[in-house]
Order: C-alpha cells, then sequence, then structure tokens
C-alpha cells in the first residue's frame, strides 16, 4: 500500500483528499478571495484609499453602501479565515515540526487579528454612521461619534496594517508569496524537528 492509498483509505488513491491536497486549495483560494473581495470593496468603497479621508465622509460613503456593502465587508473578512485554515492545513501536511506550532501559530493570530479589524465594519461602523448621519443628533453627538470612529480605526484598522505591512502592503504581500514559494518549489527545506 502507498502512501495516498493509506491517507485516502481506497486503493489507488481514490476517495477522501488528503491534507496536502486540502492546503493546495486553500493556499489556491484564499489568495484569490482575498484578492476578489479587495477589489470589489475598491470599486464600490474606494478602499484602502477611503481610509485616510475626513472621518464624516468615510461614514457618509459607508451608510450610502447599505446592507450590501456590509455583506461585502463579511465576505472580505473571510479572507482571515482562509488565512487560519491556510496556516493550520499547511502545516499539517508539513508535518508539524521544527519551527512549523510557531508559524502556525503566528499565522493563526495574523488570521485573527485581520478578521478583528475587518468585524468593525460589519458591527460597529454601521451604527456610527447611522448614528452620525441622524438628523437629530447634535454637533456634541456627532462629534462623540467621529471620535469613536476615529479611535477604532486607528486602533483596529490604521495601526495593524502599518506595524504588520510597515506602511507597504506591497511588499508584505511579495514577501508572503516568495515564503510560500520557497516552502512549495523546495522539498528538501529542512524545518527542523525529528
Amino acid at each position: 500500500m502507498g502512501a495516498s492509498e493509506e491517507e485516502s483509505g481506497h486503493p489507488e488513491g481514490g476517495g477522501r483528499i488528503t491534507t496536502e491536497i486540502w492546503a493546495a486549495i486553500i493556499l489556491i483560494a484564499a489568495p484569490l478571495w482575498f484578492n476578489f473581495t479587495f477589489a470589489l470593496l475598491g470599486r464600490r468603497f474606494d478602499y484602502p484609499d477611503i481610509l485616510r479621508r475626513p472621518t464624516e465622509e468615510i461614514l457618509e460613503r459607508f451608510r450610502a453602501g447599505g446592507p450590501s456593502l456590509i455583506l461585502l465587508w463579511w465576505a472580505f473578512m473571510l479572507s482571515g479565515l482562509l488565512m487560519i485554515g491556510a496556516a493550520v492545513v499547511l502545516s499539517q501536511a508539513l508535518g508539524f515540526r521544527g519551527v512549523l506550532p510557531v508559524a502556525t501559530t503566528i499565522g493563526v493570530l495574523a488570521g485573527l487579528v485581520q478578521m478583528l479589524g475587518l468585524l468593525r465594519w460589519v458591527y460597529l461602523v454601521p451604527n456610527l454612521a447611522r448614528a452620525y448621519a441622524d438628523p437629530q443628533s447634535s454637533p456634541v453627538q456627532r462629534e462623540a461619534t467621529a471620535v469613536i470612529f476615529r479611535a477604532f480605526h486607528q486602533y483596529l484598522g490604521v495601526v495593524p496594517r502599518d506595524v504588520v505591512h510597515d506602511g507597504d502592503r506591497r511588499s508584505a504581500r511579495v514577501s508572503h508569496v516568495r515564503s510560500m514559494v520557497v516552502v512549495v518549489m523546495e522539498p528538501s527545506l529542512e524545518l527542523g524537528g525529528p
């Protein structure tokens, strides 16, 4: 019985999908999903450029986007979940030894940070946008709403993105891709462990 027969539980490798195939599927799906939803947010909400605009403009554009924009933010948030899945399944496929437990932990934490940062657009921002646009709101209430938005925007958006990406998202993506290519293209790479 060969390795593929043992993993699938069926002769000739049929039946179940192996961990390696799941890892490949997720590693293909995650960047595709991220870039697809990122591009949709760019077209629909001028993301990420809108993040550097005045609070009033951000909240008004968000409110004008309605429920379908919130749904799009949900979809974009799922890229963090895919990142978590990719970290875990790739680590399992590679044997979870050597530095892989640390790498997996970092991958899971990165996915959680991304998800938490993006969930503000689903739970917090809709309420703030409504409160800001409410004609019954006083100038003091509007300013308080704007302060809350800016605080969460800095805390869950700008700071993690700039720290993680050192202000340059493209170089971070290139590093990510290079790391994956090294692991995939160099099967003799010694990851440590027994």
